[in-house]
């Protein structure tokens, strides 16, 4: 039975997954605030005892469920060119779009939408340690397929991020 921080009974569903998809857009405080209070899953029985046992004794409702997963377009870095190019061509920068998965309080975080300009992002490109944003993130590439499962994405982000990096390394070196 899931339990909230205080061992009451909770209707929430703990192992459901929760998407959030950024589009192509600035940083937004309409993501952030939809992202915060997005409607918990349908109740079945079970749960809907529990949430009227709660009602029924002035029992703070459970928070929502955490987004599981933020993908969102990162099309500059966080340079001075970058910044200045995201806000004139309405895109993000990755810090950005890291920030936001930190307000929202994402479980994991992949950044997309690269601009051409890059040849390759590097996640030192991004930030130079993984523990400025205590989530999971990393950075997309074509063809990258990923389960979209709490465990695999529950830490392996940065990691994968930094094989890719490794491999591009060599490939660069081969050519």
């Amino acid at each position: 039975q899931n339990k909230i921080l205080d061992g009451t009974p909770s209707s929430a569903d703990q192992s459901s997954f929760v998407l959030c998809f950024s589009g192509d857009t600035r940083p937004s405080d309409k993501l952030v605030h939809a992202c915060r209070s997005h409607s918990p899953p349908q109740l079945n029985k079970q749960a809907w005892r529990q949430d009227r046992h709660r009602q029924q004794n002035n029992m703070p409702p459970p928070p929502p469920p955490r987004v599981s997963l933020l993908i969102h377009e990162a099309t500059f870095l966080n340079d001075s060119h970058g910044q200045i190019d995201a806000v004139k061509k309405r895109h993000s920068t990755t810090i950005e779009a890291l920030d936001v998965a930190q307000k929202i309080n994402a479980e994991a975080c992949i950044l997309t939408h690269f601009s051409q300009r890059y040849q390759h992002i590097s996640i030192k490109d991004i930030c130079p340690s993984q523990n400025l944003y205590p989530f999971s993130w990393g950075i997309a590439l074509d063809g990258v397929m990923l389960p979209l499962s709490k465990r695999a994405l529950s830490g392996g982000l940065f990691g994968l991020s930094q094989c890719v990096d490794a491999l591009m390394a060599l490939n660069d070196e081969e050519t």
